[in-house]
Parts: C-alpha cells; structure tokens; sequence
C-alpha cells in the first residue's frame, strides 16, 4: 500500500520525511502560489540531497490560485490553526 507523506516545505517535515519515507511513498506539498522563495529553495534542495522526489499540488482556478481558493471556500481572512483550508 503505498503512503501518502504531507511535506510542508519546513525543517520539521524534512526531518520527519526523512525517517518516515520508504521506497514507494509519494511526498506531496501543497502550494498556495505564495510560499517564501527560500521555501521552494529548501524543496529543491532537499530533493536534490535526499534524492526523495516531493510532488507538488497546486490549486488552478485563476491567475491567483490562493485567492481562488479563498473564495471557493467563502473564506475572507487569512487561514489560521483553527480552520486549516491549505492541506483541503
């Protein structure tokens, strides 16, 4: 059965994709269009050096696809810890 690892882009996710991965899991990060540049630097980099290959989820509606989501799920200030509509 093969797992499914949600990879925010962070040092904590790298650390536990790191012990967590086996030979078949697919990695996902979940894009809003909007990370810090470092962020995808940091993806990049971790695929390079850990040769684990992170697949990345995008939302495509509009030319911003964060406000898309925002507005899909009439949602009109930013997300917080109590209502997580990025990993949707």
């Amino acid at each position: 059965m093969q797992r499914v690892i949600n990879f925010s882009g962070g040092k904590t996710s790298a650390y536990m994709t790191i012990h967590e991965y086996r030979e078949g899991d697919l990695v996902v990060f979940c894009d809003t269009g909007r990370e810090h540049p470092k962020t995808y630097k940091f993806i990049n980099d971790f695929e390079a050096f850990e040769g684990i290959s992170v697949t990345r989820i995008k939302y495509y509606n509009e030319d911003d696809p964060f406000k898309a989501l925002l507005t899909r799920k009439k949602y009109k200030i930013v997300p917080n810890h109590v209502r997580n509509i990025c990993s949707d």
